[in-house]
C-alpha cells in the first residue's frame, strides 16, 4: 500500500498553447484525500487537472522531508 503519491497538477494557459504543469508530494495513503489536499494547497482553479503520477512510500516522503498528513511542491 502506498503511504503518499506524485501528483501532477494541470492548467490550461489564457491565451493558449502548451498547458501549465507542476508536481506535488502528498503525504496522505487516500487517493481522493491526496488529490484534493493538493488541488486545495496550489489553489487549482476550475477547468485545472490533477492526476496521481506514481505512488510513494512513507520513508521516501520522510526523505523529502514531506511529513505524513502534508502536501508539498514537488521541486
Amino acid at each position: 500500500m502506498a503511504n503518499g503519491y506524485l501528483v501532477r497538477i494541470t492548467t490550461r494557459r489564457l491565451g493558449g498553447g502548451e498547458p501549465l504543469s507542476e508536481d506535488w508530494y502528498a503525504h496522505i495513503p487516500e487517493r481522493r484525500e491526496a488529490i484534493a489536499a493538493v488541488e486545495k494547497a496550489a489553489g487549482v482553479a476550475p477547468g485545472g487537472d490533477a492526476t496521481i503520477r506514481t505512488s510513494i512510500g512513507h520513508d521516501v516522503l520522510i526523505a523529502r522531508d514531506v511529513l505524513e498528513g502534508e502536501v508539498e511542491r514537488a521541486p
